[in-house]
């Protein structure tokens, strides 16, 4: 006679090992992809830092070519260029004080 035996080979899961196995595969799938963002923000900190230094330096460029503008010695050269002249004795505008007199 045989013995048949249903439950013998069955698997039995216990809810509390799935819940583990799922907890740790979750967490490593999220280790990942958090390691994966920082190295992502790294890259784009690196680029941003690259790219203010550039501009610094551009920056520092336009300041020099400014001031070599403003210098006092190149825009008397330019002057002449210009029909400008540097004068002397000046002429400047007198309004008497009466005439700016409010109310009278």
């Amino acid at each position: 006679m045989t013995i048949i035996e249903p439950n013998k080979y069955r698997i039995r899961f216990n809810v509390a090992l799935v819940f583990a196995v799922l907890l740790l595969v979750g967490g490593g799938v999220g280790s990942i992809l958090m390691y994966n963002e920082t190295v992502r923000i790294e890259h784009t900190i690196a680029a941003t830092e690259h790219e203010i230094k550039t501009l610094q330096a551009e920056n520092a460029d336009y300041r020099n070519e400014l001031y070599r503008l403003l210098d006092t010695a190149a825009l008397e050269e330019a002057a002449p260029a210009l029909g400008l002249f540097k004068e002397t004795r000046p002429a400047y505008l007198e309004v008497a004080a009466q005439d700016f007199a409010v109310g009278q």
